[in-house]
């Protein structure tokens, strides 16, 4: 927020769950007085039922990118869902196609009918290097695959392929907060607290008595789901927040360790009180 204001920019989110209307406290989305005072981009676009995947939030947010631009300010693209993010920043394509096509389903089909040996034999003739990348009994990568091929005449793995090169259709500078593990574990643990002493365990019973629990469920909405254990009684109170917390941080662990294999990424310190100082300084050196 204050780099945005400092750089006269806009924020554009690269979080994959805050593109969900409803998902308020266990996304932590910025709040009406934060979105006041920086404009922030894809945000409470899209119903829990509706689909959405990276593909789309590529083209919104590259568009967002491109909006900022015309109006001279500084566009700021700020979240944790490392996907999300590269597909932005990277020449790297995804296939097109429905999310639930009907090559998808009619796969899905044959795989109940037949050895899921037969669907990797037939991606092995038409993708050899797809397959090699792809355990035999994977079959739900196995039939994405077989449905971007028949989708699209091309081959999976040709959309794969600038996956490594990290070669950026932009000119921009990389910054990446850290703590000691002690110090972010502790803020994790504080973080948690402070959602449900907001209400996150009510929100969540909205979210059930308006028909979402679903939904939830299969998309794995990390806090709601514990929650759904706690209110159908499969664990006590205590037991559902110190899980929520537990996975809150493995996830930040898995974060760190998708992020640290970027080269381009300068790390600053975010315990350091003049941490938002330092990367206008790199930003000002170029």
């Amino acid at each position: 927020m204050e780099l945005a204001k400092t750089l006269d920019g806009e924020i554009v989110s690269a979080d994959s769950m805050q593109v969900y209307k409803r998902l308020d406290i266990g996304t932590a989305k910025p709040t009406d007085f934060e979105q006041a005072r920086v404009k922030h981009h894809l945000i409470d676009l899209f119903d829990l039922k509706e689909d959405f995947s990276v593909a789309i939030y590529q083209k919104m947010a590259r568009a967002a990118i491109e909006a900022i631009y015309s109006k001279n300010k500084a566009p700021l693209l700020v979240g944790g869902s490392g996907l999300y993010m590269r597909a932005v920043i990277d020449k790297f394509s995804f296939p097109e196609g429905s999310l639930a096509s009907d090559v998808r389903i009619e796969l899905e089909t044959r795989s109940k009918q037949v050895s899921p040996q037969l669907l990797y034999d037939e991606l092995s003739r038409l993708d050899k290097t797809s397959a090699e990348k792809i355990h035999p009994h994977n079959i739900k990568r196995i039939i994405r695959a077989l449905e971007v091929i028949y989708l699209t005449g091309r081959p999976f793995s040709e959309f794969q392929k600038n996956w490594k090169e990290r070669e950026s259709i932009y000119n921009l500078k990389m910054f990446g907060l850290f703590l000691e593990r002690d110090k972010l574990y502790e803020r994790i643990n504080l973080r948690v607290d402070e959602m449900f002493k907001k209400g996150l365990l009510e929100e969540t019973k909205r979210l059930v008595n308006e028909g979402y629990k679903d939904v939830l469920i299969s998309k794995q909405v990390l806090g709601y789901t514990q929650i759904l254990d706690y209110l159908d009684k499969k664990c006590s109170f205590d037991e559902m927040v110190n899980l929520i917390k537990q996975k809150t941080r493995n996830f930040a662990k898995r974060q760190m360790t998708w992020f640290e294999a970027d080269p381009r990424i300068k790390w600053i310190d975010a315990d350091k009180e003049k941490f938002v100082e330092l990367m206008l300084e790199e930003i000002k050196n170029g």
